[in-house]
């Protein structure tokens, strides 16, 4: 995930902003629940793990014992965790520790492992992704366990059980000395679903995985979203879509700017699949050969509409902003200004109750857009100078590849 963007993008007017990419501030991942019991983990006797502080997240154990049990594999575990029989789930946690060195296998000689069943459907893929070394100079592990499933005739309704990390010591008679040998762990996390996601210690709703990160922080919903194996989101052109309440965002008075990134991986099944849409501001692409944008201006007289026919490639990232001041409505595209068109007469936007809709319209089937959506910007009685929009492209255009 991209980290913050550019200093320099233009603030004066904002009143939504969203950035998929950004997982510190803006995108929290996806909706899901953790629903391991405990973030504790604890030794496979002869091995006695101790808690004995906390601090940054890290939970740090003391290890003691005299190993006496051969070729077993496991030394380590984390709590249990109730799983229903024939659905998918994964599990994910950080490790790291001081004395490797007395350990014939680490969890990178394995990973996480969930048993006790033989022939489950899926006993899952197991991977130990090297995260780099600590300040202290300890090698920090993603440990991971994607789409484990045990089946219904053993696990109905659910079992209880525990993972188990590859953590054999050397030999029997290998001692550990609390006063020197530790192991660290956090972020402990099993769910359902094929792939493991970010960490939430407790459940992460869909009104709390995109968050608004303009002075107005409205809320936003996340319906359906597709997510991929790295987490990031997209559009399945189906019934994916973000939605904001009308009565958080309001309504511009007389003019505005609306900002996105967005990349088509796919032509659209439906005509004018919307990018999202708000009463006044309703920006789509229309399924003509070929692909146009269109901004259209709901006026009492009806609806305006400057529609350009300017092509958009699959799978290339564009940059896309529109304008009306009441009577100029303007298109950019990466950063230059496409068409201006003057309709004739002042007519402010109109009010209304719709909620925003972006990926498809809030409250509308159908129409949804198949591709990505990023840097969502809304400006309220504000409308950006061809100078300032050339600065947002700017700003943020090298994440993009342009």
């Amino acid at each position: 995930m991209a980290c913050v963007t550019g200093t320099n993008i233009v603030n004066d007017g904002l009143v939504f902003h969203f950035d998929l990419e950004n997982g510190v501030k803006s995108f929290k991942g996806k909706p899901t629940s953790n629903i391991i019991n405990s973030q504790t983990i604890s030794g496979v006797s002869p091995l006695v793990l101790t808690e004995i502080s906390n601090e940054d997240g890290w939970s740090k154990y003391s290890i003691s014992g005299t190993w006496n049990r051969g070729t077993y594999p496991w030394g380590m575990r984390i709590g249990s965790a109730s799983l229903a029989g024939g659905v998918f789930h994964s599990a994910r946690m950080l490790i790291k520790i001081n004395c490797r060195n007395k350990f014939a296998t680490w969890v990178n000689n394995g990973g996480l492992h969930y048993v006790n069943e033989s022939g489950m459907p899926s006993s899952g893929t197991r991977s130990a992704i090297s995260l780099g070394y600590d300040n202290d100079g300890l090698e920090v592990f993603e440990v991971k366990n994607d789409g484990f499933q045990y089946s219904t005739t053993y696990a109905n309704p659910t079992t209880t059980q525990v993972g188990y990390f590859h953590s054999r010591p050397l030999s029997d008679g290998t001692t550990f000395d609390p006063q020197t040998d530790f192991v660290w762990v956090k972020e402990i996390q099993v769910e359902v679903g094929e792939f493991a996601t970010k960490f939430v210690n407790g459940i992460r709703l869909d009104t709390a995985s995109i968050i608004d990160v303009s002075p107005t922080q409205s809320t936003i919903t996340a319906a359906n979203l597709t997510y991929r194996q790295d987490d990031t989101p997209t559009f399945d052109g189906t019934d994916d879509k973000l939605s904001v309440s009308h009565a958080t965002l309001n309504h511009p008075a007389s003019s505005y700017t609306s900002e996105a990134w967005i990349k088509m991986e796919a032509a659209q099944s439906n005509l004018y699949p919307r990018i999202w849409d708000k009463a006044t501001i309703l920006v789509h692409l229309s399924q003509t050969s070929p692909f146009a944008v269109a901004q259209n201006t709901q006026t009492s007289a009806g609806l305006r509409q400057v529609a350009v026919g300017a092509a958009f490639n699959n799978n290339i990232w564009t940059h896309i902003v529109t304008s009306y001041d009441g009577k100029i409505g303007k298109i950019y595209i990466n950063g230059n200004l496409l068409i201006s068109n003057d309709f004739g007469s002042i007519l402010n936007p109109v009010s209304s109750t719709t909620d925003l809709g972006i990926g498809g319209g809030a409250t509308y089937t159908g129409r949804e857009f198949n591709g990505e959506i990023d840097q969502v910007r809304l400006y309220w009685d504000r409308v950006l100078t061809d100078a300032e929009v050339r600065q947002n492209f700017e700003a943020t255009r090298t994440r993009y590849g342009i």
